[in-house]
């Protein structure tokens, strides 16, 4: 995770035919944001749901990444982190399952794996669920990955941390 001792800033920009911001955090050279998932688990999404500071001035957004397609997730909310973005989401349950459809059922997200297990030297911190986006039909993929973060006993409603990307 990049480290040092200048204090990160974040600016907000208006996109050029949106009117979403596109906000951009702004690194010193040579820095990148690339942290490890005990980190994700720890200083980020800990200090969300507990309401302390994250450790830098990079401010993840809370959205609900449902009600957006991954294309238009990049295209209107960019944040400069090597490809990847970064979202608080509260998670939406339908009975006992998390609802996966995306933007009134264009797509969905698919679970991918079984969940993984986030250690800080024994202990169990949270835990890491991998999705791969699928268009509405299902047959096709299209290259999009998402990684769900929760903290070990993550309640219902409770926010999570999605890290989104393209392969």
């Amino acid at each position: 995770m990049a480290t040092n001792e200048h204090s990160y800033s974040s600016s907000s920009l208006q996109g050029p035919s949106s009117s979403s911001p596109i906000l951009q955090v702004q690194l010193p050279p040579g820095f990148h944001f690339i942290p490890h998932d005990w980190q994700l688990i720890m200083h980020y999404l800990f200090c969300r749901t507990h309401e302390l500071e994250p450790p830098e001035d990079i401010n993840i957004p809370e959205i609900n990444i449902y009600d957006h397609l991954p294309d238009d997730l990049k295209r209107n909310f960019y944040y400069g982190f090597e490809g990847d973005m970064y979202f608080y989401t509260r998670r939406k349950f339908i009975g006992e399952r998390v609802e996966r459809l995306v933007a009134g059922g264009r797509g969905f997200w698919k679970n991918t794996g079984k969940d993984d297990n986030i250690k800080i030297s024994k202990d169990i911190v949270g835990i890491k669920k991998a999705f791969a986006y699928r268009e509405e039909n299902g047959k096709h993929a299209t290259g999009w990955q998402m990684q769900e973060y929760r903290l070990k006993n993550t309640e219902a409603d409770d926010v999570v941390l999605y890290k989104i990307y393209k392969n």
